[in-house]
């Protein structure tokens, strides 16, 4: 009694509940359910008998599962907003009943997941909601919002025929002639993101077309627009798309009807590094030598910053062209000697920089990769020592697994010194179980590689923090094949290693070739006794993720 003025009311609940919606947590949904079901089981239990969920709180659930990573997300918001509308039925509570902040979030929920049918689910929630307001006008009625939902949900759909969905949904909202639904710049932008996914050959040209529709409906496209379409282009790909792109980079910084910030030029630079056109990084050295002019002369009132750096970097990091390790080394100098802090290399350009000549396959890219580490001016993280391991792995190198195990060495001791960001991470011990497998030299040399990789093998499966995974196993089947001569010892390790990979549930296809390439016949069918590849037995593949399930 003496704190009862102090106990949470419904407010309580639903603040704590859309704090997590906003956490931008991963687990946000599933966190907020967890309070809704500890309100409903206090309500029941008569302790909070006055407090128990509103629309409000549904709303709320709905929204954190639209902005949760959880790959069941979208189900999980419309299990919510079914339950919401079962409520109201069944208690005639007529202030239950889905509002248009529960069809909005619920769409908004659909849109964002990876859900084949997540498109297909968004439209016919939107016509239910048409349908229903038309037979009652007090149920919500689509808006603007809605509809943009479904189109972004079309947008980024794999579905054949995605694009020309978005299309259609585009017609309807104009044919509808309801200020409710008319398209606004975000439904042309959304349709225009629909053209820059789409596989077809035209789909960069029609993206054009619509900006000029765009702007004849009056509606002032804006940065997020002419990045758009920048990307439809660039994506295609070819000396005339990349040409026009260039074009349309050069028209847009000298329109003054549209502002440009610095989050244009490092967004449009970091799609450009995701085309598959070979001249990519040229294209971003152009844009980046017009944008330089541009505030030299006065054109934009902006200044350079390390994202853009960054992105003119990471275009250099997927790219084949010549001279890319050398060109983001003087872009990192650059940074490094410029007296404006707003280009300040951090952990980002160093391991983007490191990574660049981890891949370049150039023979002293390995020894310039460990030089930049260790000359950082910020603290590396995990990413930052595995680009250098992962260096020395591709290298041709004798003593390669013994500087990979160096870096790794260095990697534990940061992080034990209080570097979190460092924490040795099982692609890390990957990097160094790989760069032992394909070693080569003296037979001392693979000696020892094959000691390096024991070493770390039986560190990964002693973690008290990590689990050997698909990878692992097959890599260091793969360091029993490269580095051991044919014995009865080999054939023992082979039998240990695919027993233990089965008991962890980690045999993946890189295991099974792995374990073809390495045992023999006769030992193959020893340990596989009845079981053929393509029938594994679940409990052997359980813990196998992604792509890489093998069954």
């Amino acid at each position: 009694r003496k704190y009862r003025e102090v106990r949470p009311n419904i407010i309580t609940f639903n603040s704590a509940m859309a704090a997590w919606a906003k956490s931008g947590h991963p687990e946000a949904g599933d966190r907020a359910a967890d309070i809704v079901s500890k309100l409903e089981e206090l309500h029941k239990m008569s302790i909070l008998e006055d407090v128990q969920p509103d629309r409000i709180t549904y709303n709320t659930l709905i929204a954190a599962y639209a902005k949760s990573e959880d790959s069941r997300s979208a189900r999980k918001a419309q299990q919510t907003f079914d339950r919401l509308e079962e409520l109201s039925k069944k208690t005639r509570r007529s202030e239950l009943e889905p509002d248009i902040v529960s069809y909005s979030s619920l769409l908004n929920a659909w849109a964002n997941s990876n859900e084949v049918d997540a498109a297909k689910t968004a439209e016919d929630i939107v016509r239910r909601m048409h349908d229903a307001h038309k037979s009652d006008s007090s149920k919500p009625k689509p808006t603007t919002v809605c509809f943009n939902e479904v189109l972004y949900a079309w947008a980024r759909s794999q579905d054949r025929g995605s694009t020309e969905r978005a299309e259609i949904v585009f017609e309807l909202m104009e044919s509808l002639d309801d200020e409710d639904i008319d398209p606004d710049r975000r439904t042309y932008n959304i349709v225009l993101l629909a053209y820059a996914n789409s596989l077809n050959g035209n789909s960069a040209d029609l993206a054009l077309e619509f900006v000029k529709r765009m702007k004849e409906s009056e509606i002032q496209p804006d940065a997020v627009t002419y990045n758009t379409l920048i990307s439809a282009f660039t994506k295609k790909g070819g000396a005339r798309n990349m040409a026009k792109a260039m074009e349309i980079v050069n028209e847009v910084i000298m329109s003054p009807e549209v502002t440009l910030g610095r989050k244009f030029f490092s967004t449009l630079l970091h799609t450009i590094s995701n085309s598959n056109e070979a001249g990519k990084a040229s294209l971003a050295e152009d844009i980046f030598a017009q944008l330089k002019r541009a505030i030299a002369e006065g054109k934009l009132d902006i200044s350079l910053d390390t994202e853009i750096y960054n992105a003119l970097i990471h275009c250099w990091n997927r790219s084949d062209e010549a001279g890319g390790p050398q060109r983001v080394e003087e872009l990192l100098d650059e940074m490094l000697k410029s007296s404006n802090e707003e280009i300040a290399p951090n952990v980002r350009t160093f391991t983007s920089v490191i990574d660049t000549w981890a891949k370049s396959g150039d023979v002293d890219g390995p020894i310039r990769a460990q030089a930049i580490l260790e000359n950082m001016t910020v603290k590396p993280n995990a990413h930052t020592y595995t680009a250098v391991i992962r260096s020395y792995a591709k290298s041709d190198y004798k003593d390669k697994a013994k500087r990979a195990q160096a870096i790794f060495e260095s990697m534990k001791k940061d992080f034990a010194e209080g570097n979190r960001d460092a924490e040795p991470t099982i692609v890390a011990y990957n990097a160094v179980l790989n760069a032992a497998e394909f070693s080569v030299g003296t037979a001392a040399d693979l000696e020892d590689a094959f000691k390096v990789a024991c070493v770390i093998f039986d560190e990964v499966r002693s973690s008290d923090t990590l689990k050997p995974d698909y990878v692992t196993y097959g890599t260091f089947m793969g360091v029993i094949h490269q580095l051991m001569p044919k014995s009865d010892v080999q054939d023992d390790m082979i039998q240990l290693v695919f027993r233990r990979c089965c008991v962890d549930g980690m045999l993946g296809p890189v295991v099974m070739k792995k374990l073809v390439e390495t045992a023999s016949p006769s030992q193959y069918n020893d340990l596989m006794g009845d079981v053929e590849p393509s029938n594994l037995p679940k409990e052997w593949t359980c813990n196998v993720r992604g792509d890489n399930f093998h069954n």
